[in-house]
């Protein structure tokens, strides 16, 4: 088993997801994030101040697949979430136990 974790751009959420679901993963963690990326700081004037954006909303999807499903999921996640630049990383960890809070056992 692997925790596969994506951290990718708000705009891609949604056909991620679904591309996820078709393939058949059956949990997925989303969090909002802000990410940091030096050399693409963006500067707006609000009420004439200058301000510099430099940290991005981003999703952080989590998601655990089993060893066999881990190439399908990983490039279903980099091809539906590709776009010009900024498009975030996909990290890939072993996992060597899991266990149910509830009732203690272990998953696999």
């Amino acid at each position: 088993m692997y925790v596969i974790t994506a951290n990718i751009s708000v705009g891609a959420i949604d056909e991620v997801r679904d591309t996820l679901l078709k393939l058949g993963v059956p949990r997925m963690r989303m969090a909002a994030i802000n990410g940091y990326t030096s050399g693409h700081d963006r500067e707006i004037v609000y009420r004439g101040v200058r301000h510099v954006l430099d940290l991005f909303p981003e999703v952080e999807l989590e998601t655990v697949v089993s060893d066999d499903a881990v190439d399908q999921v990983v490039g279903a996640i980099m091809q539906t979430s590709r776009h010009l630049h900024g498009d975030g990383y996909v990290i890939v960890t072993p996992v060597d136990q899991c266990y149910r809070i509830r009732t203690g056992l272990r998953e696999f």
